[in-house]
């Protein structure tokens, strides 16, 4: 199945939007993917827009708020297998100056969210190691800082 909108050399093609209506309990909605009986499973791909004059496509995924609880979360693994796959996360290559990652929590008036780091367990060999590096450069290298929080 294909959903699309028509192609516009001189205007705006127009958006795709998947819509559940508004209830007392909102329906989901589920990009699911079927099983693969022979060879490798088939995948999922979101990409947005590239430009030829302009800033390309954002991807946002954001969970959803709530006046009364806790705020949805953002789940991204690998499934457990035999070998689990990589997670990666990276910016692309640039002529000019490459994007930045940033891992940033959130802040708060009671109590301000950590950022945890912590390499994988091994119940029969060896644990997962934590690895920072400063970007090699052909002037001078990148630098690895960490710093506490100040206090009042």
């Amino acid at each position: 199945m294909r959903v699309a909108t028509g192609a516009a050399p001189m205007g705006h093609s127009g958006s795709v939007n998947v819509v559940t209506g508004d209830a007392s309990t909102a329906g989901d909605i589920s990009l699911i993917v079927g099983t693969s009986s022979q060879g490798e499973g088939a995948a999922v791909s979101i990409v947005a827009g590239a430009s030829g004059s302009g800033v390309g496509g954002n991807v946002n995924l954001v969970s959803g708020a709530s006046d009364a609880a806790q705020s949805g979360s953002v789940s991204l693994r690998a499934a457990g297998s035999t070998t689990s796959g990589d997670i990666r996360i990276e910016t692309g290559d640039s002529t000019d100056v490459a994007g930045d990652i940033i891992l940033h929590a959130g802040q708060s008036t009671a109590s301000g969210a950590n950022v945890l780091v912590a390499g994988g367990d091994s119940s029969t060999a060896f644990g997962g190691g934590v690895q920072l590096t400063g970007g090699k450069g052909g002037n001078t290298g990148g630098a690895v800082s960490i710093s506490s929080g100040a206090g009042n």
